[in-house]
């Protein structure tokens, strides 16, 4: 069985794979993922602290998202993440996550 845990409020998007449970905390649905808050950019965590999928060790950019968790009898649950930049209405990238 697959398990994901979906979470938000923490205004940047992070994805982990920790033991097999996956992560993903969504924080550019309902306000722009601001970069230059303080800790935004460069967040310390512990040396053994899990690789987050979605940044993968680059700096947060500014973008809002959302996840469409497609789920089908008998098919392996979708999720694909759909990035905008706050000026355009139009998506500028598409991911299919957990793949």
């Amino acid at each position: 069985m697959d398990v994901v845990v979906l979470n938000g409020h923490v205004h940047t998007t992070e994805i982990y794979d920790v033991d097999g449970v996956k992560y993903l905390m969504l924080g550019g649905g309902g306000a722009e993922q601001d970069p230059i808050l303080p800790g935004r950019t460069s967040i310390k965590v512990p040396a053994d602290y899990p690789r987050d999928l979605y940044w993968k060790g680059q700096p947060p950019q500014e973008e809002y998202n959302y996840v469409l968790v497609d789920v089908e009898p008998g098919q392996k649950t979708k999720f694909t993440l759909n990035r905008f930049r706050p000026w355009s209405a139009e998506p500028f990238g598409t991911e299919e996550l957990f793949t």
